[in-house]
């Protein structure tokens, strides 16, 4: 299928972003963490955007509110975490982190959860697209 190749993409950086936070979390770097589960929830999203394009209405595009009622209001977290560490200029080398262990852990079960639910409406598992543990 013509629209197959740009939704993998999509699904296998989102799951290694996913995989990747939960290194960061192994290496007691949370805030990387964070972001992380965030970015991995944007790329998800990006499945979405590239056929809300290529059926041509941009308007099509779903909103956060859109996306939390298909798939629960956890999405504004993960929003959040997406740019929580723009307030530090994107660098991870601060002094006191912004979030903790307990805050981290949420993060990963809340992606974790939500990227299950997108990577099911597209027909997949999420883990099949790396080693989550």
């Amino acid at each position: 299928m013509e629209n197959q190749e740009p939704i993998e993409f999509w699904l296998r950086a989102s799951a290694k972003d996913l995989v990747d936070a939960k290194k960061a979390f192994s290496s007691k770097t949370y805030d990387y963490t964070l972001s992380l589960c965030g970015q991995a929830f944007e790329k998800a999203v990006g499945y979405t955007n590239f056929l809300s394009k290529k059926e041509g209405s941009a308007e099509s595009t779903p909103g956060s509110l859109d996306l939390s009622k298909e798939f629960g209001s956890d999405i504004f977290d993960l929003e959040d975490y997406n740019s929580a560490l723009s307030y530090t200029g994107g660098s991870f080398e601060i002094t006191e982190s912004l979030f903790n262990k307990k805050e981290a852990k949420k993060g990963i079960e809340i992606a974790e959860k939500v990227l299950a639910k997108m990577f099911a409406k597209m027909g997949r598992k999420l883990h099949d697209y790396g080693e989550l543990k």
